[in-house]
């Protein structure tokens, strides 16, 4: 028994994690009451509580803590990964700024040496130029440069179906547009030019010259698993059938391929199928926005032919990485940070219609020429 906190036996995990804080705060430099506080602490993690496992992998990762048979570093931030996996904020929050420092450690320092008169230029010297714009085009997208910063200006009309019959519909449709939202920001690209980039969304009530959100609805998800039933048990039939069972959510983005006038369709799906987890819808409608401004995946997924970017292979990713092949990056796990990196190849694709990738599907695809690149 503790008989501070009058502590039994079957004490909950909150109480000894709450406990364990109380310690940790107060033990000044009494060695004895900081290590009952980590004591406490790491009792109350394996039990199960998050908040616990958040202190605990934030000492590991600050060397307060040590770890037998793993490597400390990945070892605290898979668990992190893992905490903001499942919802936690502050894990979340944590981990955008740890490898946000970490980019910024490694590649702050680099300056384009063809930059000029503020107009931003790629890593040629080339000025970028971007007017894509019009009734066949669902994102509009517009660079200036107002007294000197380059501002990069989304447009798009976001049109809701499937979301008809929700109590909730205001919250489901708010959460999606915050998603999106979240690409708007200030970024360093195409070595260390400030580049500003803001989205603006309306949602009226029209198809034609917007993208279309889909939530997948009972309706929907019937419709679904009939047209996947139509390619059998071949690889289509096997991904269409993977999509439904595993409730993801995917942006379609073109009939061939991705191009700024393409159909821009997300589909939208909840874990429980009742649309009302805000945050992780959130985060999922920024991931499926990343692919309609013209990115591809990061992550692996045998499934989909993906083999995913093995670590070494550009710096810059290497900066996000947690495992050999997991990047904390809005394009690969959905809660992480939109990057530089990313950015840059939304220019490109802009700039250029065409998708931008980070890994190979076919043998003809091409990677992106902002990575590997030092921005």
């Amino acid at each position: 028994m503790d008989e501070n906190f009058n502590l039994t036996n079957e004490a909950t995990a909150e109480e000894l994690r709450n406990a364990g804080k109380y310690y940790l705060t107060t033990s000044g430099d009494d060695e004895s009451l900081r290590s009952k506080g980590v004591s406490l602490l790491i009792k109350a993690n394996t039990m199960g509580d998050r908040e616990a496992c958040h202190i605990v992998s934030r000492m590991i990762l600050d060397g307060t803590l040590t770890v037998k048979n793993a490597d400390p570093v990945e070892y605290a931030l898979t668990n992190l990964l893992c905490l903001a996996d499942s919802g936690d904020l502050q894990s979340r929050l944590f981990l955008n700024r740890y490898f946000s420092e970490k980019y910024e450690k490694s590649f702050g320092d680099i300056e384009n040496p063809y930059k000029k008169d503020g107009m931003l230029v790629d890593f040629e010297g080339e000025e970028i130029k971007i007017d894509r714009s019009g009734i066949l085009t669902p994102v509009d997208a517009v660079l200036t440069n107002e007294d000197g910063r380059n501002i990069l200006t989304f447009y798009a009309n976001i049109c809701f179906l499937g979301d008809e019959e929700m109590e909730n519909r205001y919250e489901y449709q708010s959460s999606v547009l915050d998603g999106f939202r979240k690409w708007a920001g200030k970024y360093e690209v195409f070595g260390g030019q400030e580049l500003e980039v803001r989205v603006n969304i309306t949602s009226e009530e029209r198809v034609v010259d917007s993208i279309i959100v889909l939530a997948a609805n009972k309706a929907v998800v019937d419709t679904w698993n009939e047209f996947a039933g139509v390619f059998g048990d071949t690889q289509k039939g096997e991904q269409l059938k993977n999509i439904s069972a595993q409730r993801r959510s995917f942006a379609g983005i073109g009939f061939l391929k991705w191009s700024t006038t393409s159909v821009k369709l997300i589909y939208m799906q909840s874990r429980d199928g009742k649309f009302d987890d805000y945050e992780t819808l959130s985060q999922t409608a920024k991931h499926e926005f990343g692919h309609v401004l013209g990115l591809g995946d990061l992550y692996d997924s045998p499934i989909d032919s993906y083999s995913g970017v093995e670590k070494g292979t550009y710096k810059e990713l290497d900066n996000y990485l947690i495992t050999d092949k997991l990047y904390h990056l809005a394009m690969c796990d959905n809660i992480g940070p939109v990057s530089n990196n990313d950015i840059e190849m939304v220019v490109l694709a802009f700039r250029e219609n065409k998708q931008q990738l980070y890994q190979k599907v076919k043998k003809r695809d091409k990677i992106s020429e902002a990575l590997g690149k030092g921005n």
